[in-house]
């Protein structure tokens, strides 16, 4: 008896008898690619998987692409937590599924809730589908709302921090933190207002006067009250 007639026999002494004599047997595959720990996952033996474990490559893929984590996501949530830790839950089959995409479409909420918290739940097929539409499209609605959930729960941060941030006032229109504005101090400069003399003044009307007192000026060519020709002498009010 091979490697591959135990597991479907579902004979676990002669499993033992095998790895015994010759450990690099787990690592054989069949005509399909597959390994005895990927028959394991499908058969849904947590024993077979635990003692092939060790000696298997976990991320070893059968030629449709399909890991031995997929292959147990379709409903063996006990195989699915032996192998977590030794697998890759983002790995894709040729179709661009992913473990969580299988556990979607068998409606196994036990592996769904494993695979969620290792996986990412916005990734989609080759066809554009996501774990959450692939739930749908099964008919799983108990899972679709499981996923829908974890969903929302991971958005939920990012969206609060990006309100926060959006309150942040801006330090170019307000003082920051610790900061001051500078007091109003009496003794600042006057801002200067430049004042056209009447239209009828001449050059020679303009006063000799000290500056900041009040003293006015004329324009040959005066064209609008506040418009100033570059002929303008501008003095100090």
């Amino acid at each position: 008896m091979d490697i591959f007639s135990a597991v479907e026999r579902k004979n676990l002494r002669e499993l033992r008898r095998i790895l015994k004599k010759d450990p690099a047997a787990a690592r054989d595959s069949d005509c399909w690619g597959r390994t005895a720990l990927m028959l394991a996952c499908v058969e849904g033996e947590p024993g077979f998987v635990e003692l092939l474990l060790p000696w298997s490559d976990a991320n070893a893929s059968d030629r449709d692409g399909e890991t031995a984590l997929m292959l147990a996501s379709f409903g063996h949530a006990a195989c699915v937590e032996l192998l977590l830790p030794a697998s890759d839950p983002m790995a894709r089959d040729a179709d661009g599924w992913t473990a969580l995409m299988w556990a979607a479409s068998s409606g196994s909420e036990r592996c769904i809730a494993l695979l969620l918290p290792n996986s990412d739940a916005t990734m989609a097929t080759e066809s554009g589908l996501t774990a959450l539409d692939i739930a749908r499209t099964y008919d799983q609605q108990a899972s679709a709302q499981q996923i829908r959930r974890h969903m929302l729960d991971e958005e939920a941060p990012r969206v609060a921090g990006a309100v926060t941030q959006s309150e942040k006032p801006d330090p170019r229109s307000s003082p920051g933190e610790g900061q001051t504005c500078p007091p109003v101090s009496n003794n600042q400069p006057r801002r200067t207002r430049r004042r056209l003399a009447p239209r009828a003044a001449s050059p020679s009307a303009i006063r000799d006067s000290t500056p900041g007192t009040g003293t006015m000026f004329t324009c040959p060519s005066m064209t609008s009250f506040w418009q100033v020709s570059p002929q303008c002498m501008a003095i100090d009010v």
